[in-house]
């Protein structure tokens, strides 16, 4: 969190290209602790909670994803927009520092968070962690009678004996093609809206797109709200695999968006723009009910995990697998 902090900074207040763009590496060599913080949400929980644990983690994700731009949106070029208070030859220089600045104080202070209320959860590593392998005494015993379990803690599996598990292939599979599933869509729906009507857009303003992509945030957020409702009524395979179906039927549904923005027109009545935005609606709700998978792919990871001292790795190969798609 801190080498993110800095980084992020280092974007901000880069002058040339390539800083600019050794900035972005190292921003995303330092986001590595995705991984981490889904293995400490998995130690942290188990089969009574971890319904709820993860869809709320993944709430304050959402709720990031909606906070980010409206941080790079409004402290942009902050000499011209508060000019009262940021008109310096500084902030002139360098009109994106700000908000990087603000990002990179957040990412600090969850490492002081982290540092000051986090604890250790690796079973290997916590404090009052007794050694896995140590048997119970119960009473006096012979050495002839007495255990023989090594006291030597478990070592965790090897990258190459977890690909050899099917269940483990089929996880990162899946991660690979909901990543790249939820960016084509996510790319997509920007590039169709403000695209021209007879190009086969929609022709939505800058404002009116960052309006949809907020309702987007908004809608995700109240769905996995309700998402532990269904894991507790329901198999989390189950749910993963309804929520996969939900994304062939939400790609189908895009050109339809067109065909009604052509009949409602350029110039469009209220009566018509409500039409367009119930129907924009419906689409973004059904690509956040895909996305919902993202949660329940983390429960089944931690449940189809082999051993507790794997998670770590077994969540650093799904989010890896999630990434290069």
């Amino acid at each position: 969190m801190t080498g993110l902090g800095i980084s992020t900074w280092l974007f901000g207040a880069s002058s040339t290209f390539f800083v600019a763009l050794a900035a972005r590496f190292l921003t995303g060599v330092f986001s590595g602790f995705i991984g981490v913080i889904h293995s400490v949400v998995g130690e942290l929980s188990d089969t009574s909670n971890q319904s709820t644990a993860f869809p709320f983690y993944d709430i304050i994700s959402a709720l990031g994803f909606i906070i980010g731009p409206i941080i790079g949106g409004t402290f942009a070029e902050p000499a011209v927009e508060f000019p009262r208070w940021f008109d310096t030859a500084f902030f002139r220089a360098y009109p994106y520092v700000l908000p990087c600045m603000i990002s990179a104080g957040l990412a600090l202070l969850a490492a002081l968070l982290s540092i000051t209320y986090l604890q250790e959860t690796h079973p290997h590593k916590s404090r009052d962690s007794t050694p896995p392998d140590t048997p119970p005494s119960y009473g006096a015993v012979s050495r002839e009678d007495e255990p023989t379990t090594s006291l030597e803690p478990e070592k965790p599996p090897s990258l190459k004996s977890l690909l050899a598990l099917p269940v483990i292939r089929a996880i990162c599979s899946s991660q690979w093609m909901l990543g790249f599933i939820a960016a084509s869509f996510n790319v997509v729906f920007v590039l169709m809206s403000y695209t021209p009507i007879e190009d086969g857009g929609l022709s939505m303003n800058p404002r009116s797109i960052a309006g949809a992509l907020s309702i987007m945030g908004l809608v995700s957020m109240g769905l996995k709200a309700v998402l532990p409702v269904f894991l507790r009524r329901y198999d989390a395979l189950q749910v993963f695999r309804f929520t996969l179906q939900t994304w062939p039927v939400t790609f189908a549904l895009m050109p339809l968006l067109n065909v009604i923005a052509r009949y409602v027109g350029e110039e469009r009545t209220p009566q018509g723009a409500a039409f367009l935005w119930l129907a924009i609606s419906i689409v973004l709700f059904m690509s956040r009910l895909g996305c919902l998978a993202f949660s329940i792919v983390m429960i089944l990871t931690k449940d189809h995990t082999p051993t507790s001292f794997a998670l770590g790795t077994t969540n650093s190969l799904s989010e890896l697998a999630q990434w290069l798609a």
